[in-house]
């Protein structure tokens, strides 16, 4: 496409894995999944004990210390090494020890449980009730600027055939993203579900980035921040720096957003690091057998700057 490339993961829920804005040059897509490590054990260990980040807290397990002003024991004959002592950037960081049981995609469908929360979606606290988020999706339709894809998924144990059809347009510096869902209930019971479409962008909103925002109904927040609206057919995010903007609008929505954030540890200590941000578009959902359900999710992408002109 003239002003955008955008490459979808048929084996992971058909989801868009990159999305890169030719106008800035910028990959909104490119967003980590927060997977455990290894060195989260240390931090779970850690509880509320620990240096702060100028060294000035209670000490750790292991450091070499009696935990009391954070001196060295007495008989001690040198100090504790730097390499051992646990540094943490901020109280309570193991509450931010949350993990994606799927790859961060954009576009992928989300099928909760119907008592779902905003809190419990965007700590990664609920299972998905169909198998359909980061399964296998096969080809039915490619052709330029369109592809559909479907899988016949099983969701509370009835057969639904799921189908996208992903469809992109615009020019260089307003390029478009449609993506329509399909769902026809194909036998067993009638069932209900939270279903939405899930996006996951970034706008380098990271550390409250003044540049980086959500907007929904004209008011501007930090694109790091989450927060929750009802009855939502617009809303917008961007980074005014990089000269990107992404507007999404559909039927009235439920629209969840949270940030993405893991946690890592470097030689300054543990500390949340900013991915992107996450964006769930969703809606309560009655589906009885020979049903059919769809929404459509449009994507406006607006660019104030041409790094190509910039460069010229």
């Amino acid at each position: 496409d003239a002003g955008q490339v955008v490459t979808v993961d048929l084996d992971g829920g058909a989801g868009i894995g990159a999305w890169d804005i030719r106008a800035v040059r910028h990959a909104l897509a490119a967003v980590m999944r927060r997977r455990p490590e290894a060195y989260h054990d240390t931090l779970r260990s850690l509880g509320d004990r620990g240096d702060d980040i100028d060294g000035n807290g209670p000490a750790a397990d292991g450091d070499g210390t009696d935990g009391s002003e954070g001196h060295t024991t007495e008989g001690d004959t040198a100090a504790a090494s730097i390499h051992d002592a646990v540094r943490v950037k901020e109280p309570g960081l193991a509450a931010h020890l949350v993990y994606d049981a799927y790859e961060r995609r954009s576009g992928l469908v989300r099928v909760l449980p119907a008592t779902t929360s905003a809190e419990e979606w965007a700590a990664a606290a609920v299972e998905d009730v169909g198998d359909v988020v980061d399964d296998a999706f096969e080809v039915e339709t490619l052709e330029t600027g369109r592809l559909v894809t479907r899988r016949d998924a099983t969701i509370c144990g009835a057969t639904v055939r799921v189908s996208k059809t992903l469809t992109l347009g615009g020019d260089r510096r307003s390029p478009t993203l449609t993506l329509a869902l399909d769902l026809e209930h194909a036998g067993g019971e009638p069932f209900e579900a939270r279903v939405g479409l899930e996006w996951a962008l970034t706008m380098l909103g990271g550390g409250g980035n003044p540049a980086a925002w959500w907007d929904l109904g004209g008011v501007r927040g930090a694109h790091d921040a989450g927060g929750a609206a009802t009855d939502v057919s617009t809303i917008a995010q961007g980074n005014d720096l990089i000269g990107v903007s992404v507007t999404s609008t559909t039927s009235s929505a439920d629209a969840w957003w949270a940030p993405i954030e893991t946690v890592s540890n470097s030689e300054d200590g543990f500390e949340r690091v900013y991915q992107g941000s996450a964006l769930l578009l969703s809606w309560p959902l009655r589906l009885a057998p020979g049903e059919h359900w769809t929404r459509t999710i449009t994507n406006v992408v607006a660019t104030t700057r041409d790094r190509a002109l910039e460069d010229a």
